[in-house]
């Protein structure tokens, strides 16, 4: 949603026409209109300062002195809107045009509101209309009319507004930014490139401007401008995650972990934003537990940084390390390889369900798939995870249109038309044939022969479908042929159905993650002991013990040293922090330490 003028880089513009409205509306002799009139200026004067509070007590005393002075209550309209309160405004811009119906800035500000419930934009736009056939040149309405024709999809109008502002001032603060968001929602990148670079050329500290840039940078895969665009903004904007999240994303594609994982960490420190909540939830949703959907449900805006903290803390495979997540990193991972490799713009995420299954479970052990796209069979892919010696899981896709593919149950559902819907309904007394050609031949034969090199259980399935249908085909087919070729497909289906969705009901997170630390931890063993004294508190003591082979050992005296990280981390049930720490000990021999297995 668009800002308000009045709050952006061009507020002056508006306030200097209401104060030359003031003048105008001067009656000549009147010296009781020339204090309200001086005392309104007197108002813009503080609000262009910035102190809104006093400004809000000047228009009051305004129209305490004139009840009826229609720029007093237009300026308390545009101050409540930037304040949040729309109802208020609202009804300050309505009694300012019920004054002064010829009042621009009026219309322009109850447009403004009006165009922040999607359900009220088309009045909006009336609004901001009768603002321009009153001013034709008032520039701000000029382009409030366009970003409320893009929110609404009207790109055409919304181009047209923006080009006819152009044309006034080829200089307005904001508008190729938003005629480059046109183009790159209309898929447009060449032009959307054209138009960021020239608002970032008129206006470098635009925030979102480079945001944009920095997205089409990463787009296009060129990282380095990417980084160039990026790094000042976060170091610059510490608190603006939507560019760290960005830069992360950058830093990731070129594998330098450890920046990246830093960056991720820090995205969900402090953020009040729906905008980063949501983006961080699609990028975490394919990996949450029910539980943890319906807690983010029930999620007040102020209390998601802290879900989000929880919910990587109850990942993280070292969690004495505050600065490091490995899962998050191969999760971040993942995502990217999704997005990229199994993209479909018609879903939430921007992938089928291939880039689901890889998000949640990683590249598969073993992998078969059957391209063709033909009248009779769909593209289909099959993948195989291995869960033990004897344990495989099999997950099967089939191309639903349009490239995005979709699990199934079976195999069969490949076929361009499910064979047990294609044969012909017999009724009694009415047999004229044993069965469908068509329905026989669509039959996806050719893509269980592909899976035999997964499990030679498809090849036995090719196999017994086509003795299915030489038997349909056959001599003795009649109404008793079609039946047992019907039931033999439905028991192969089945069989199939039941055998994958044990698979994927067995289907666990795979542990492997990429690594980002020069050391893994030690192995070592510990226990714990914990005392309560009469008051109810607790003491916990840690007790462990490091196996000295692991240990690099240094001379001291006659004997030797050896230095340790020792990080220990505490968390209650729900993954709130409770306690850490990570010091570095010295641990002290007298004779020389022996470093034998088991020692």
């Amino acid at each position: 949603m668009h800002q308000p003028v009045a709050s952006g880089p061009r507020a002056g513009s508006l306030f200097a026409l209401l104060a030359v409205l003031a003048a105008l509306s001067l009656p000549v002799g009147n010296a009781q209109a020339q204090d309200v009139d001086s005392l309104y200026r007197f108002g813009l004067d503080q609000l262009e300062q910035g102190d809104t509070e006093n400004a809000i007590n000047t228009f009051r005393k305004v129209l305490e002195l004139n009840p009826n002075y229609a720029l007093a209550h237009s300026s308390l309209g545009y101050i409540y809107m930037l304040r949040g309160n729309s109802d208020l405004a609202r009804a300050s811009f309505e009694r300012a045009i019920d004054l002064d119906i010829r009042l621009a800035a009026a219309h322009n500000g109850r447009g403004m509101v009006l165009a922040r419930e999607d359900r009220m934009r088309s009045e909006a736009l009336v609004s901001f209309r009768e603002a321009l056939d009153l001013d034709p040149e008032y520039l701000d309405a000029r382009y409030n009319l366009g970003v409320t024709l893009a929110d609404m999809e009207d790109f055409r109008g919304a181009r047209q507004a923006f080009a006819a502002l152009l044309q006034t001032d080829p200089e307005y603060s904001d508008v190729h930014y938003r005629l480059g968001v046109i183009a790159s929602n209309e898929g447009d990148y060449d032009t959307a490139m054209d138009e960021f670079r020239d608002q970032y050329r008129l206006a470098p500290n635009h925030r979102e401007n480079r945001l944009e840039l920095g997205r089409l940078y990463f787009r296009q895969e060129e990282y380095d401008d990417a980084e160039q665009m990026l790094l000042p903004m976060v170091q610059q904007f510490p608190d603006y995650t939507p560019a760290m999240l960005l830069l992360a994303d950058v830093y990731l594609a070129v594998e330098d972990y450890t920046r990246a994982n830093q960056l991720y960490l820090l995205s969900y420190k402090d953020f009040d934003d729906e905008e980063t909540a949501d983006r961080l939830w699609q990028d975490v949703v394919d990996i949450a537990e029910d539980k943890e959907r319906r807690e983010y449900q029930e999620t007040a805006l102020e209390d998601m940084p802290d879900f989000f903290r929880r919910f990587w803390r109850k990942r993280d495979r070292d969690p004495t390390t505050p600065d490091t997540n490995e899962r998050m990193v191969e999760h971040y991972s993942r995502l990217r390889h999704a997005r990229m490799y199994f993209h479909s713009p018609t879903t939430i995420g921007e992938y089928d369900d291939r880039g689901r299954i890889w998000i949640r479970y990683g590249p598969p052990d073993e992998q078969a798939g059957y391209g063709t796209a033909d009248s009779e069979t769909r593209p289909s892919d099959t993948w195989l995870y291995w869960r033990g010696l004897k344990e495989r899981i099999i997950v099967h896709f089939v191309d639903r249109g349009i490239g995005y593919f979709q699990i199934v149950e079976s195999l069969m559902e490949a076929a361009e038309m499910t064979p047990l819907t294609l044969l012909p309904s017999i009724e009694e007394g009415e047999l004229t044939s044993t069965t469908s050609e068509m329905s026989i031949d669509r039959l996806p034969i050719n893509a269980f022969r592909e899976r035999a090199i997964i499990d030679p259980r498809y090849d036995r399935m090719a196999d017994e479908m086509e003795e299915i249908i030489r038997n349909a085909q056959g001599q003795g087919g009649g109404v008793d042929g079609v039946d047992t070729y019907l039931q033999n497909l439905q028991r192969m289906m089945e069989t199939e159905r039941m055998d994958n969705l044990q698979d994927m009901a067995t289907l666990e997170s795979t542990t492997h993650y990429v690594s980002i630390e020069p050391e893994n931890p030690l192995p070592f063993s510990f226990y714990t002991a914990a005392f309560k004294d009469i008051q109810g508190r607790t003491r916990i003591e840690v007790y462990y013990g490091i196996p000295t082979s692991e240990l690099e050992l240094e001379r001291y005296g006659e004997g030797q040293k050896a230095r340790v990280n020792l990080g220990v981390a505490m968390f209650d049930e729900n993954w709130n922090e409770i306690d850490r720490t990570n010091e570095i000990r010295e641990y002290l021999s007298s004779q020389l330490v022996e470093q034998q297995a088991g020692a």
